[in-house]
């Protein structure tokens, strides 16, 4: 299975009409809701802070699980974010 492919630069192009965007986004969530995931190209992130992003989420995810629940989702109140392990509700 390879993942669906969605060139997301008419979201930031001054020039792209609104049938471009809407066109974009309904690509975009129909190519997700099948698969769940979706590669985004054009999205001007620079690869730099991609890279950083990958080495910084592999260094928290290697910590012991007693470190990561310092930040634990039964922490994060109404904001429903922060870490779980792997199979816990």
């Amino acid at each position: 299975m390879s993942l669906p492919l969605i060139d997301g630069s008419p979201l930031l192009d001054p020039g792209a009409t609104d049938a471009d965007r809407t066109s974009t986004g309904r690509r975009s969530t129909g190519r997700a809701g099948t698969t769940g995931f979706l590669l985004v190209t054009g999205h001007g992130v620079d690869p730099t802070l991609r890279d950083d992003l990958e080495r910084a989420s592999r260094a928290f995810f290697a910590l012991p699980e007693a470190v990561k629940a310092q930040i634990g989702m039964s922490r994060g109140g109404l904001a429903w974010r922060g870490w779980f392990p792997v199979g816990a509700s």
